[in-house]
């Protein structure tokens, strides 16, 4: 009532005493001051009831983001780091409708079942690789066959071939052997032993026989391992022939040897202990046996003396060193 008018007038009705009217219209002031303060302070129980029903909404849209993103965050932090670097509410809201709408285009490209089946139809099957194969075999024949020989002046080939000699000609040496059989138990006319059967010779070039001969030629000069041996009750007496004369002989039972052939033993020392044979039920097990180390000559011919019981069997072992 006093925004206007002259101020003489103001200043004058302000020092007049105060009257009834006066006094009604300050309590109609306090009233209205007092209905003010009532509505102000409904207004904010309003705006604060408003305001923690928005938080509610944002804290339930800010749980469903992070159950979608992969991780999940206290109110109180997100709260705290959204104050700290000032994040508006409109941003968080645009944020969230932004992943919402990535989500929803992740979800429409991905594959269906048709999609799946489609797929599965277009992979190879058995037939498919089998032709594919059978394509690559000449494909792979052309090519083996399209190098072309080596030159045989290679080094390579040059070497291969002189390790393979010389692993060849250590096999033959160790190789080279030849075992004969007398199974008839009858000797001829000079009692020169005949060598029925051939059991192995794995150098028919080095070692000549023919069947029911007594010689045995060794064409290679050089070092043999002579093995013979002869299956019967006693002891045989027997002469080994390298070109009609003799290398060594045995003696038969009872006989007076020669001081040249067997040295006397010594006063004092033992004599060596000769090996005793017995006489078993399944027939003669154990025979004479003899494992001499000859020097041969060229084309040296090996004849076996024999003298003993009839239907004795023998064999004639040969292996070059």
């Amino acid at each position: 009532h006093t925004a206007g008018g002259d101020p003489s007038r103001r200043r004058a009705r302000s020092r007049r005493p105060r009257t009834k009217s006066d006094r009604s219209d300050a309590n109609v002031l306090a009233t209205y001051l007092s209905n003010h303060d009532k509505d102000q302070e409904r207004k904010q129980t309003r705006d604060s009831s408003r305001q923690k029903h928005r938080r509610r909404r944002r804290g339930r849209e800010e749980d469903s983001a992070s159950s979608l993103g992969g991780g999940s965050e206290s109110e109180s932090s997100w709260s705290e780091g959204r104050a700290s670097f000032g994040v508006d509410d409109g941003n968080v809201h645009r944020m969230l409708r932004s992943m919402r709408r990535t989500l929803a285009l992740l979800t429409r490209d991905k594959a269906s079942v048709k999609d799946v089946c489609m797929l599965l139809d277009q992979k190879a099957n058995i037939t498919d690789v089998n032709d594919a194969l059978a394509q690559l075999e000449p494909r792979g024949a052309r090519d083996a066959t399209a190098v072309g020989p080596m030159k045989e002046d290679d080094p390579v080939i040059q070497s291969l071939r002189r390790e393979l000699a010389s692993i060849a000609d250590a096999i033959n040496a160790e190789l080279a052997a030849g075992r004969w059989i007398w199974s008839s138990g009858r000797v001829l006319a000079d009692r020169a032993v005949p060598w029925n059967i051939e059991c192995i010779n794995t150098c028919t070039d080095n070692f000549l026989w023919k069947q029911d001969s007594a010689d045995i030629t060794t064409v290679t000069p050089g070092l043999y391992e002579l093995q013979i041996g002869f299956f019967q009750d006693a002891d045989p007496d027997l002469h080994v022939l390298v070109n009609g004369e003799p290398v060594f002989f045995t003696s038969p039972p009872g006989a007076r040897r020669r001081a040249s052939h067997i040295p006397p033993v010594p006063c004092g020392m033992p004599r060596a202990r000769a090996l005793q044979r017995t006489k078993h039920s399944a027939g003669n097990i154990s025979g004479w046996t003899a494992l001499e180390f000859v020097a041969l000559p060229a084309r040296a011919r090996l004849t076996v003396l024999f003298q003993g019981e009839t239907g004795t069997q023998g064999f004639l072992g040969l292996r070059k060193l």
